[in-house]
């Protein structure tokens, strides 16, 4: 039989702590293993094979980006958009030559962990330790993150778990799995290794190694999610989170500082980190990360600063600009300034959330080789950028990496979940303020009960956090405006007008829900006679419903303002509009680019309103 050459990633060097990133990711290595009887049975072999792996993944790097925020509605065209860009951003058929078609680097990923997969000896033990568990979970976590980013972009792929090794093999008709069998698969495939660490390789160039691997219980949360397991994904991500002592506010949170605001209108531009949202992998926010080269010469350099920023590489003619959807999202939202000398008092701030003007912020040109943040330079008012102004910068590229993980991330996620498990309340206070406390039952305890919505006051060194929206709005929890309201929704009772839900909350309008079959639906009240005990249990029913959306509601546009442009959007409308069996709801969001006041994109709409116009078809 053919004997058949696997390239692996030669990283000697990096072992010895003398290579960068992009150096040891680099599979230019002319070091080759015979793949029919080579068996990996080292820690060598294990590192060479899993830092070949992470390469592949710089492969597909940009492209999962693009197709997971392009689509959304958080982006827009411009007149130095590339028609392969283009076509993205409007939804149109794509080219025959659009490289988003090809899904060619998705595989080499899955066939190289397949590969791993089928050689790794499992039977090594050392000090009664299966030697190779970490890398093997590792592994398994980059081939179900990888599946999972294929099917939702290309709805139903083909689907494999052994090793490409011949043509005939490649030439197979391989059954094609959609995203309730690529969930279910690698559900059950990660769970034997929800315990288990990431391998530790040690620092390289500066930055944790294991900071380059996606963690088993957050890709298990992300599946779980997907397919609608509340439960099961609120235990995921609250269980990494309290494990790993993460807490919601870390570095990123933008504060005013100084008593001046007392007598300002306008944040000052110097009042916040100039830089805005520039992270580095090796910042408490980062939780997993792909590593980039910064030139090309050194390996895998991602383009994606010279498409959503003005660079030199690019003349300033960057390649998308900024919806005036994300603009308007932002400008409505209430930034409350608390008093350093008055706890109590409040200012309210003209300029809204933070997070876009932190994410998108305007740069002056010193020379050709130097440029300064445009923060604080002329005068003391916020830069009000207009999504056509050739100078902006998207600092989340500033750093050249991608990020997959980061806390803001994992804590909305983690209150998407618990708000549908009906826990919408406790959603909320994800949101907005959080307190972290001891756990009254160590490792069996909730979350919410070791991070609680209720103020804590006690000497345990507990510390009161900020909620995911005072990342970019301030405290909070001192703005009164920013609440769970049932204003304008009510059930009527049409003999004894109108049924008090509470002592101050009302309802205002004339249908109620009924139990049929188990399911319930609207329609209209033709009984004169309001059932106590029943038809009450349906208006907790509905008042629930409501809730519950309104919250979602509440987490969707964080998540715009939290994590725009890293590749999530498309996808959170997606799972959105999945669960509420309604295709509308992502068509309008997308079809809105235009901002509130501009009329509706209806070609786009009347395309999206189609699931099956979701897809990238192949």
């Amino acid at each position: 039989m053919k004997r058949n050459k696997i390239v692996y990633a030669f990283a000697f060097l990096a072992l010895m702590g003398m290579a960068s990133c992009e150096d040891m990711l680099d599979t230019g290595s002319t070091m080759t293993q015979d793949a029919d009887s080579h068996a990996l049975s080292s820690a060598a072999d294990s590192l060479y094979s899993v830092v070949g792996i992470l390469s592949k993944v710089q492969q597909l790097a940009d492209q999962n980006v693009l197709l997971g925020e392009l689509r959304g509605d958080l982006v827009q065209a411009n007149s130095y958009t590339d028609s392969y860009l283009r076509e993205l951003i409007e939804h149109q058929d794509l080219s025959l030559d659009n490289p988003m078609l090809n899904y060619s680097a998705y595989y080499e990923v899955i066939n190289n962990c397949n590969y791993y997969l089928s050689k790794v000896d499992t039977a090594i033990i050392v000090s009664n330790q299966q030697v190779m568990l970490r890398e093997i979970a590792a592994v398994k976590a980059i081939r179900a993150w990888t599946y999972l980013q294929l099917v939702l972009a290309y709805k139903e792929v083909p689907f494999m778990v052994k090793p490409i090794l011949t043509v005939p093999e490649a030439e197979k008709d391989y059954p094609r799995y959609d995203l309730a069998q690529v969930c279910d698969y690698f559900i059950n495939d990660l769970l034997p290794y929800i315990n288990t660490k990431s391998p530790v390789y040690g620092a390289i160039y500066g930055y944790p190694s294991t900071k380059m691997l996606f963690p088993v219980k957050l890709v298990l949360g992300d599946l779980y999610l997907w397919s609608q397991q509340y439960n099961r994904a609120y235990d995921m991500y609250s269980a990494y989170l309290y494990e790993n002592s993460i807490m919601s506010t870390t570095n990123t949170v933008a504060e005013v500082v100084g008593n001046a605001m007392d007598s300002q209108n306008e944040i000052p531009r110097g009042s916040i980190n100039s830089l805005g949202y520039y992270f580095m992998p090796d910042d408490d926010e980062i939780i997993a990360f792909i590593p980039m080269a910064t030139t090309k010469l050194d390996g895998a350099k991602s383009g994606l600063p010279n498409i959503f920023s003005a660079t030199k590489e690019n003349d300033g003619q960057r390649k998308m600009s900024p919806s005036q959807l994300w603009q308007d999202l932002g400008k409505a939202q209430m930034y409350q300034y608390v008093s350093p000398t008055n706890a109590t008092k409040m200012k309210e701030l003209s300029c809204g959330d933070l997070r876009p003007y932190a994410t998108y912020g305007a740069v002056s040109y010193i020379d050709e080789d130097t440029y300064i943040p445009d923060f604080g330079v002329s005068d003391n008012l916020w830069y009000e950028f207009d999504v056509n102004d050739e100078k902006l910068v998207n600092t989340k590229y500033s750093s050249g990496h991608i990020w997959v993980y980061r806390v803001g991330t994992v804590y909305l996620r983690m209150a998407e979940a618990l708000n549908r498990m009906g826990r919408f309340s406790e959603a909320f206070h994800v949101l907005k303020v959080c307190t972290q406390i001891e756990p009254n039952d160590g490792a069996d305890a909730t979350f919410m009960e070791r991070y609680s919505p209720v103020f804590y006051e006690g000497t345990k060194g507990n510390v009161r956090l900020k909620g995911i929206h005072g990342r970019g709005c301030g405290y909070s929890e001192k703005d009164n405006d920013y609440t769970l309201t049932l204003a304008d929704y009510a059930v009527t009772d049409i003999k004894t007008s109108t049924v008090s839900l509470s002592d101050t909350t009302y309802l205002h309008i004339t249908d109620y829900v009924s139990d049929v079959d188990d399911a319930y639906g609207w329609e209209v009240i033709t009984d004169s006679v309001w059932n106590e005990t029943e038809d009450t249990c349906f208006v907790e029913r509905i008042q629930k419903d409501f809730l519950i959306l309104q919250v979602e509601d509440l987490i969707i546009d964080e998540m715009a303002l939290e994590t725009a442009f890293e590749g999530h959007r498309f996808y959170d409308l997606m799972r959105v509009a999945i669960r509420r069996n309604d295709p509308e709801y992502l068509a309008e969001k997308i079809a809105m680019r235009g901002g509130v006041n501009a009329p509706m994109d209806q070609t786009l709409f009347d395309r999206l309103k189609l699931q099956d116009n979701w897809y990238i078809k192949k």
